[in-house]
C-alpha cells in the first residue's frame, strides 16, 4: 500500500515537472517550501509550552533556511540542467566546433524553443558559411587562372621579345664597343631571369598540368620540382586512377597536397615524405606521410590574426565543401599523418576521361 502510493507521488511530480516551465518549477517549489515551513513552525510552536517557544523559533528558522537552500539548490539544479546543456553546446561552438548542437531532451516548452532556434541558428551559418567559402574558393581558383594567364600571355610574350632584341642589338654593335655589349648583355640576362620567375610564378598561382593532364601528373611535377630539390626523399604511390576525376575534387586534392607538402618544407624539418592518392569503392584518399619533428595539432584548427593556422583550416574547408574530410594526426617527435577522404558522386563516376599518367614515382 505505501509503496503504491509513493509510486502514484513519483508518477504525479513527474507529470507536473513535465507540464511546467523553469519559471513555474521555481515559483511552486519555493511556494511550497514557505507553506510547509509556516505551516510546519506554527504548529510546533503552538504545541510546546511558552519556556520553550524562543528556541524552539531559533531552531526551526535555522532548519528552515538549511532545508530551503538546499532544497532550493537541487530542485534549481534540476529546472536548470537543459540550460547547463545548452551553455556547453554554445561554448563548444565558440571553440571553433560548428558541428555541435544543442539536444532537444527537454519537455520545458520555453527551453525546446530556445534549443531549435539556437541549432536552426548554427544550420544557417554553417550553410551560409559552406556558401560563402565555396564561392571564395571558386573565386579563387578562377582569379588564379586569370592572372597566370595574363603573365603569360602578356608579360610573359613581352619580356620574351624584349631578351630577343637585346641579343639582336648586341649582334650588330660594331666591333669596338665592349662596354656596351657587356651592359647589353647583363640586361638580357636580366630579362631571362625576369622569365624564368614569371614562369614559375605562373606554375604556383595554377600549374597548367593540371588542367591539362590531371592530378596525378600535377602531384608529380610538384614533388619533383619543389621537395626533391631540397634532399627530401620522396615516395609518390597513385592507385586505381586510371580515369581522371571530377575537376572539382582533382583542384581540391591538388591543393590539400599541396598545402601538406608545404608545411613538411616550412616546419617539419623532414628527411622523408610518402604521398598516397587511391581511388576506393565511391571514394578518393590521399594520404601525407613525414618523418618531421611533428606538431600539437587541435581538434578543430583556428587561425589567428596574423594567419596562423590559416592554411590547415583551409584544408579542412576544401575537404567539406565536397562532403570529405581531412585527419591529421601528429605529436612532437614522432612526424605527421594527414589522411584525406572526398566521396565521389556517382554521376561524375560514369563521366571521367582517361589520365594519362598513373605511375608510382620514387626520388630524391
Amino acid at each position: 500500500m505505501i509503496l503504491q502510493f509513493y509510486r502514484a507521488i513519483i508518477h504525479a511530480i513527474k507529470r507536473i515537472d513535465a507540464s511546467l516551465t523553469i519559471f513555474e518549477k521555481v515559483l511552486v517549489a519555493n511556494a511550497a517550501i514557505i507553506t510547509v515551513g509556516a505551516v510546519g513552525g506554527s504548529w510546533v510552536v503552538l504545541a510546546l509550552s511558552p519556556k520553550y517557544q524562543i528556541l524552539t523559533i531559533m531552531l526551526l528558522l535555522a532548519t528552515g533556511v538549511t532545508a530551503t537552500v538546499i532544497v532550493n539548490f537541487l530542485i534549481l539544479r534540476l529546472a536548470f540542467q537543459p540550460l547547463f546543456v545548452l551553455q556547453r553546446t554554445i561554448n563548444a561552438v565558440r571553440g571553433g566546433n560548428l558541428e555541435c548542437r544543442a539536444p532537444i531532451k527537454t519537455n520545458d516548452p520555453a527551453i525546446r524553443s530556445l534549443s531549435e532556434t539556437f541549432n536552426d541558428m548554427l544550420n544557417q551559418i554553417q550553410t551560409y558559411q559552406s556558401y560563402m567559402s565555396s564561392k571564395i574558393l571558386s573565386s579563387l581558383e578562377d582569379e588564379r587562372k586569370r592572372i597566370a594567364r595574363e603573365l603569360h600571355d602578356d608579360t610573359g610574350q613581352a619580356l620574351t621579345t624584349l631578351a630577343l632584341n637585346l641579343e639582336l642589338v648586341g649582334r650588330e654593335l660594331p666591333p669596338g664597343a665592349e662596354a656596351a655589349r657587356q651592359r647589353l648583355e647583363a640586361v638580357r640576362e636580366l630579362a631571362s631571369n625576369m622569365i624564368d620567375n614569371i614562369r614559375n610564378l605562373i606554375s604556383d598561382l595554377r600549374p597548367s598540368v593540371l588542367d591539362d593532364l590531371g592530378l596525378v601528373p600535377a602531384l608529380r611535377w610538384y614533388i619533383k620540382r619543389t621537395l626533391q630539390p631540397i634532399g627530401i626523399t620522396v615516395t609518390f604511390d597513385a592507385r586505381n586512377l586510371e580515369e581522371r576525376l571530377p575537376s572539382d575534387i582533382e583542384t581540391a586534392l591538388f591543393r590539400i597536397v599541396q598545402e601538406a607538402l608545404t608545411n613538411v618544407m616550412k616546419h617539419a624539418h623532414a628527411t622523408r615524405v610518402d604521398v598516397m592518392i587511391e581511388r576506393t569503392d565511391g571514394h578518393v584518399v590521399a594520404s601525407v606521410d613525414d618523418n618531421g619533428q611533428g606538431f600539437d595539432p587541435t581538434p578543430t584548427p583556428r587561425w589567428n590574426a596574423e594567419g596562423r593556422g590559416l592554411g590547415l583550416f583551409g584544408m579542412h574547408e576544401r575537404a567539406m565543401l565536397l562532403a570529405g574530410t581531412v585527419t591529421i594526426n601528429s605529436r612532437r617527435g614522432a612526424g605527421t599523418h594527414v589522411y584525406v577522404d572526398i566521396p565521389i558522386p556517382k554521376e561524375a563516376k560514369g563521366n571521367a576521361s582517361p589520365s594519362p599518367d598513373n605511375s608510382r614515382v620514387a626520388g630524391r
